[in-house]
């Protein structure tokens, strides 16, 4: 079954120009959109706080999704990608929601 993924990422004060060029690195949203599963993935800041990014995912499955999941984490490691990004963002920065996906149409 399809499966939504619903992302906020909580940027620290003056910060979000930094973090919007980081996502739009290869290895931002460009790799997460790249792997198997991933059909959707659409960012968007909040008008309520500017400082949160919301990223909705669209993945085939969960399994899809955790694959990725472990993947990103050593890639993104690996390559330095996550070192510069946690500078920049709260200490609770990240919030991931996951809901089942019926299509309709």
């Amino acid at each position: 079954m399809a499966m939504m993924v619903w992302i906020t990422i909580k940027v620290k004060e003056g910060n979000l120009n930094q973090v919007m060029q980081l996502v739009d690195e290869p290895y931002g949203n460009t790799y997460t959109a790249s792997q198997k599963g991933c059909e959707r993935l659409e960012r968007s800041i909040s008008h309520d706080n500017p400082n949160h990014i919301l990223l909705t995912e669209l993945w085939s499955s969960k399994e899809d999704w955790d694959a990725y999941l472990e993947l990103q984490q050593t890639v993104r490691d690996e390559n330095g990608w996550m070192g510069r990004l946690l500078p920049l963002v709260e200490e609770d920065w990240l919030q991931v929601t996951f809901s089942d996906m019926n299509k309709l149409f």
